[in-house]
């Protein structure tokens, strides 16, 4: 009854006594008092249907839940309004004030309690992350146990509050496994991690186990600022590091992590480890149903330009796993696995795809924009040839902005291989470095008639550091562009072809402040005209502002010439940015100097002349 609200519930019983006293001063005896009787008798059912309910309940089942007399709610506030209204309009001034002074207390007492669920409703559902880690952390389901607590201790607790309406989104449940009594001692594997959720989770509970496929981890999209709730158990944690890790765009973050703030600029491709102090949680819960206290603090996180992932760190292992697969992995070697961690590492999911999907050439993508930590992982296909000739294939590991393998590699790709005809699976080992972080996974062939059954993609139990490289640099013309939204224009590089069959090669590298607007940065492109001798236009490349380069090395993009170089003995380039949508060009910033480019002229920066007919000329020659 105190769950349905106390002064409610009192207002109610007083209700029911008024009724009765209504009733013994109207028998009814004669036709005048009859109506008065009647609305007496309906007062009496309306204020004593509540408790008669409740005593009817209690006593034929004495274990219920509150909710189970939510619908009690409407009547006892029917009853208590006939009770405050049989007050207020007696003669006496007190009784009105009476009753509106209790019907305020009554909406004081239930206020803090219809916020707290309301807030807690509204929160996102506990069910779908407990659902997903029981469901992608092992290649056979983990056990979702439905009574809580169970009396085998699982590998992970899902426990937010003790009950309330908000129970049915934060149901408990506790997840187990037949490997749990090695997860509860060891907590994780020593092997690289990867986000559990495709987007970024609502809550993230800190203890428990923590599979490859991490729930402390998630990427956070660029432009955008989310939420999450990292729930923990007494006592609080007095410290706790971000490990924050940027992909193939720069990023600029910022964020609160309860009472601390944080901001940090990475470049693409570098990780860093944010220490903080994050004070008082926001939300504590008492203990209840054999279970600790729980309490929250509250991550605020926004990202831009580019895309974050961010790895909760409260234990001295996960610290020690963050630097030994990030750049410097050749400074902290994570544990060895023995013999039953490597059994265990034989039941996980990393990546994986178990559908039958036609294979299409010439790069079939198996996984895109993923972030992928250093270390020795192997990749394990299932493939149909439905020809009578071997089929050749490989697979390749490149920088997400890297248009197409073929055309400028940064990652690493496995040997040739041949699918005979039917069916067969192949494998390939991968020793990764760092960099590149934002990776795709890309089965290439020439060959039709490949059907892909499934694929998986893990880490192996051996994971000696591979040797710390990054791909070679590319050599630019040094430009110095500057433009007032934050963009900057550093270099250039074009190579023209040796034939009018094969392609024009070209890259621009950027930099830029965090002060760029997402959407500008998003909705920005770079155009380089290739000039004749009288000015007009030979051919035009053009590519978003986000496929610029930004890391050390650059990005080779290549188009077709459009036409022949004829007589021509030189071409000049000009270069500037341009908004597609809506066809204008960005005027470079007056108070910029252009380093080596001669010239400016409607908005483009002339940079430099070069070599025709082609013959393989390029600039920087």
């Amino acid at each position: 009854m105190a769950s349905l609200g106390g002064l409610l519930t009192l207002a109610a019983l007083i209700s029911l006594l008024l009724a009765f006293r209504a009733s013994r001063r109207n028998p009814g005896a004669t036709p005048p008092d009859r109506p008065a009787r009647a609305r007496a008798n309906l007062w009496i059912a309306t204020a004593g249907f509540p408790f008669f309910t409740i005593l009817i309940s209690t006593a034929m089942k004495p274990m219920v839940h509150p909710y189970h007399f939510s619908f009690l709610v409407i009547p006892l506030i029917l009853s208590a309004g006939l009770a405050l209204h049989a007050l207020h309009v007696r003669s006496k001034p007190q009784s009105a004030g009476l009753a509106v002074a209790v019907t305020g207390l009554i909406f004081l007492q239930a206020l803090p309690v219809t916020l707290r669920e309301d807030r807690l409703w509204r929160e996102p559902s506990i069910i779908p992350i407990y659902e997903r880690y029981a469901s992608h952390s092992t290649l056979r389901p983990l056990h979702i146990e439905r009574r809580f607590p169970s009396e085998r201790p699982g590998v992970k607790t899902f426990y937010l509050h003790p009950g309330g309406l908000s129970v049915f989104r934060n149901r408990p449940r506790e997840i187990t496994s037949r490997q749990r009594l090695w997860w509860r001692e060891h907590e994780q594997l020593p092997v690289p991690p990867r986000p559990l959720h495709d987007t970024v989770p609502g809550w993230i509970f800190l203890h428990g186990a923590r599979f490859p496929n991490s729930d402390h981890l998630f990427r956070i999209p660029g432009g955008e600022n989310h939420r999450v709730r990292l729930v923990h158990n007494q006592p609080p944690p007095e410290t706790l590091h971000l490990g924050i890790r940027s992909g193939s765009r720069p990023v600029f973050l910022e964020g609160t992590l309860g009472n601390a703030e944080f901001s940090v600029d990475l470049p693409p491709h570098t990780q860093k480890l944010v220490k903080l102090h994050p004070g008082p949680p926001q939300r504590v819960f008492p203990a209840a149903d054999g279970q600790p206290r729980t309490q929250i603090h509250e991550l605020r996180v926004s990202a831009r330009p580019g895309a974050a992932w961010i790895e909760v760190i409260h234990s001295p292992l996960q610290k020690i796993l963050f630097t030994a697969f990030g750049p410097d992995a050749h400074t902290a070697p994570p544990p060895p696995l023995n013999e039953e961690a490597a059994e265990v590492l034989e039941t996980v999911r990393f990546l994986d795809r178990d559908e039958s999907v036609t294979v299409l050439p010439p790069a079939h993508p198996l996984f895109t924009s993923e972030g992928l930590p250093a270390g020795n992982y192997q990749l394990r296909a299932t493939l149909v040839n439905l020809s009578d000739q071997p089929a050749p294939f490989s697979f390749s590991l490149e920088d997400s902005l890297t248009p197409s393998p073929n055309v400028h590699p940064t990652g690493r790709a496995s040997p040739v291989l041949h699918v005979p005809p039917g069916v067969s699976v192949h494998t390939a080992a991968f020793q990764k470095s760092f960099a590149p972080f934002e990776v795709d996974l890309s089965l290439n062939t020439n060959a039709r008639g490949l059907q892909l059954i499934s694929w998986s993609f893990t880490p192996v139990r051996d994971q000696t550091p591979p040797p710390k490289s990054t791909p070679p640099p590319l050599s630019y013309h040094p430009l110095d562009i500057r433009y007032r939204e934050g963009i900057r224009l550093t270099g250039f590089h074009l190579t023209l072809p040796d034939n009018a069959f094969e392609p024009i090669t070209w890259a621009v590298r950027a930099e830029i402040d965090a002060a760029l607007n997402v959407k500008a940065f998003s909705e920005t492109a770079v155009f380089i005209h290739l000039l004749k001798e009288d000015d007009s236009i030979f051919q035009t490349l053009d590519f978003p502002l986000e496929q610029a380069g930004y890391a050390p090395w650059n990005h080779l993009h290549a188009a077709l010439p459009e036409a022949g170089y004829g007589d021509l003995e030189h071409l000049n380039v000009r270069i500037g940015l341009y908004t597609p949508r809506k066809r204008l060009r960005k005027p470079p910033d007056a108070r910029a100097t252009f380093g080596p480019a001669p010239a400016v002229s409607r908005n483009a920066v002339y940079v430099h002349s070069i070599r025709s007919p082609a013959s393989g000329a390029s600039l920087p020659e």
